[in-house]
């Protein structure tokens, strides 16, 4: 039995999703979550005035934190866990706060409150670097569907020359 092969649409769009999602997965996530010392972030005193938790299929997605200086800054949901969420949840309104942002992504990677560290920035790092790789894997699997789909774009278009050819 011959298997079917996948047609000129299905390649070309594997091809450019592939490089596209390649791309974003290898260099943006190893961007967004830079390994930077404390020094690199942005110091960041302001007052709480609400979050929100962002879900996808897979869990929390990023906790968005709204500050009193008119900015939202967000928590990596690879940072967020059950005591995080319950330490939110017991903030009122104008609650001071200290953060640390990452200087690439805008994501708070430190935060304190009333000198009592809800977020460590160590660990945030490790989680940051820990996703990045993951997403360094993925992204190199995209680039080898992205192949994939030059292979079979190449093999399509060479069909449908020899086709015309033949006429």
């Amino acid at each position: 039995m011959k298997g079917e092969s996948i047609s000129l649409g299905q390649s070309s769009c594997l091809l450019i999703v592939g490089l596209l999602l390649g791309t974003v997965f290898t260099f943006g996530m190893q961007y967004w979550n830079e390994n930077v010392t404390k020094e690199n972030c942005k110091y960041i005193e302001t007052q709480f005035i609400d979050c929100d938790i962002k879900k996808n299929r897979g869990g929390i997605k990023e906790i968005l934190v709204e500050c009193s200086n008119g900015e939202r800054y967000s928590i990596d949901g690879v940072s967020v866990n059950v005591k995080l969420r319950e330490d939110l949840s017991k903030f009122i309104k104008n609650d001071d706060i200290i953060m640390l942002i990452h200087p690439n992504s805008d994501t708070i990677v430190e935060l304190s409150n009333n000198g009592v560290l809800l977020l460590e920035f160590d660990e945030t790092m490790n989680k940051l670097d820990k996703e990045a790789t993951v997403f360094h894997y993925l992204g190199l699997f995209m680039y080898l569907s992205a192949l994939v789909g030059l292979v079979y774009f190449i093999i399509n278009v060479t069909k449908k020359i020899k086709t015309k050819k033949m006429q």
